[in-house]
C-alpha cells in the first residue's frame, strides 16, 4: 500500500469513530465519550422500523449518533401522538433502563438512524462507577420527565393555535444555531406532537403566519424571534 494512503477499511472504521465522538462530545468528557465507544454496540434502524415498542422490556439505553427518530403512544389503530423527537447526541428511555422495566411508548425511525446502544449489564457498571455518567442520567431523566409533563399540558389545552405554537417554540429550543431557526420536520409530524389533525396544523402555522409570529418560505417554517412568539402565546 502506498505510504501514508489509509486502506478503505481503516478510513471507514476513522470515519465511525469520529461521527461517535462528535456525538458523544455533547453528553461529557472526553473519557467518558470514550467508555461509552468502548462499551456500547453500534446499531442502524432503517427510517420507519421500531427501535422498541411499547410493553418491551428494557434492555438497552439508546444514544442517538446519527439521524432523527420520535417517541410515539398510540391511541387508537393508525392514530399516534409524538411525545418526543431526538437526534444526534441525545439519550432517551432513560426511567425503564434504570429500573428493568417495560418501555411506556414505542421509538420509531424518523430517518435512517444510527443508534449506540448501553445494554443493562454495561449501564448499570458504569453508572455504579462513574459520577459523570450518573449526574448525566440523572440530569437527562429530569429534562425528559419535564417534556413528558409539558406535551401532556399542551395536549389539554383547548385552542389548536397554541397547540402548534407550543410545538414549535419545543422544536426551536432544541436547535443550537441563533438567529433564525428552522424547523425541519414535516407537518404531519407537528400535527401528531400537538394532537391535532394534518390539515388543522397546516391552517393554524398559516395563520401563525399571517400574524408575522413565523416566516414559511419554500413550504419550511422558520421562527425568527422566539420571545415573540412565546409572549403571543401566554
Amino acid at each position: 500500500m502506498t505510504p501514508g494512503v489509509r486502506s478503505g477499511k481503516n478510513a471507514a472504521i476513522e470515519f465511525e469513530t469520529k461521527m461517535k465522538t462528535d456525538s458523544l462530545a455533547k453528553l461529557g468528557s472526553e473519557e467518558l465519550t470514550s467508555k461509552l465507544i468502548e462499551i456500547g454496540r453500534t446499531k442502524t434502524f432503517y427510517a420507519g422500523s421500531e427501535i422498541f415498542r411499547s410493553g418491551e422490556t428494557a434492555e438497552f439505553l439508546p444514544i442517538v449518533l446519527e439521524g432523527k427518530l420520535k417517541v410515539v403512544r398510540f391511541l387508537e389503530v393508525g392514530k399516534e401522538i409524538i411525545l418526543n423527537l431526538f437526534s444526534d447526541g441525545e439519550m432517551f428511555a432513560i426511567p425503564p433502563i434504570l429500573d428493568g422495566r417495560e418501555y411506556p411508548a414505542t421509538a420509531i425511525a424518523i430517518d435512517d438512524t444510527k443508534l449506540l446502544l448501553i445494554y443493562k449489564n454495561e449501564f448499570d457498571e458504569l453508572l455504579k462507577n462513574s459520577p459523570e455518567f450518573s449526574s448525566i442520567v440523572m440530569s437527562k431523566m429530569s429534562e425528559l420527565m419535564r417534556d413528558i409533563t409539558s406535551s401532556m399540558e399542551n395536549l389539554a389545552i383547548a385552542s389548536p393555535e397554541k397547540r402548534v405554537g407550543n410545538v414549535l417554540l419545543k422544536l426551536a429550543a432544541k436547535e443550537t444555531a441563533s438567529g433564525s431557526v428552522k424547523i425541519s420536520i414535516r407537518r404531519q409530524d407537528i400535527a401528531e406532537m400537538a394532537g391535532l389533525t394534518t390539515e388543522t396544523t397546516i391552517r393554524e402555522v398559516r395563520k401563525l403566519a399571517d400574524k408575522n409570529l413565523i416566516e414559511i418560505v419554500r413550504g419550511k417554517i422558520f421562527i425568527e424571534d422566539n420571545e415573540k412568539l412565546k409572549a403571543y402565546l401566554r
